[in-house]
This record gives structure tokens, sequence and C-alpha cells, in this order.
């Protein structure tokens, strides 16, 4: 999973009771992108980014779907 990401038409916070409330994106990821980011040669962080920057490029980086194609 990929945590964070952001895109148009979510809000990074909402007014919450007592304080903001930071709202954090969960990105489901495939075995493939999984393994990628595990076992790339440019390192765990470079990894993330790139599966991360193909996420946006894809479309809709922050909808999780079991239908979705791999980026790798």
């Amino acid at each position: 999973m990929l945590l964070g990401l952001t895109g148009e038409g979510f809000p990074g916070v909402v007014a919450g009771p007592l304080s903001e409330i930071r709202m954090v994106n969960v990105k489901v990821l495939t075995v493939a992108e999984t393994a990628f980011c595990v076992s790339g040669g440019s390192g765990v962080t470079d990894a993330r980014a790139e599966i991360a920057n193909r996420l946006v490029a894809q479309g809709d980086p922050l909808w999780s779907s079991l239908t979705r194609p791999p980026v790798v």
C-alpha cells in the first residue's frame, strides 16, 4: 500500500470538533507494484516515488480497484 497520495477533490484536512483532521489516502498496490517497490535497484524510496508518479499518470491516483491494471 502507498499512503498519502493526493489528488484533486480530496481535502488534505477537514475540520474536526477539537482540531483539524488530516486525511490520508491508502492506495492498494498490485503484487507486481509491491515487488517493484521492495526489489527496485534504485532504492525503496525512489521506487515508491516512481510508482506514485506512474499511478498519477494512469489517472485517478486515489481510487483503488482490484481490476486496475498494474503500472509496472
